[in-house]
């Protein structure tokens, strides 16, 4: 199971982390070959 840590400052945009959300998830799955489901992303906003 990949599990992918983000730290980041924090935006004001929900939109952004979704969109880095899915295209992190989509090259994993391409790169590893695993199932969609099997991905976890994590963010940390640090200040």
């Amino acid at each position: 199971m990949p599990h992918v840590i983000v730290k980041r400052y924090p935006e004001r945009l929900e939109a952004r982390k979704i969109e880095l959300t899915e295209e992190i998830v989509k090259d994993v799955v391409a790169i590893v070959e695993c199932e969609e489901k099997s991905v976890s992303v994590v963010f940390f906003d640090h200040l």
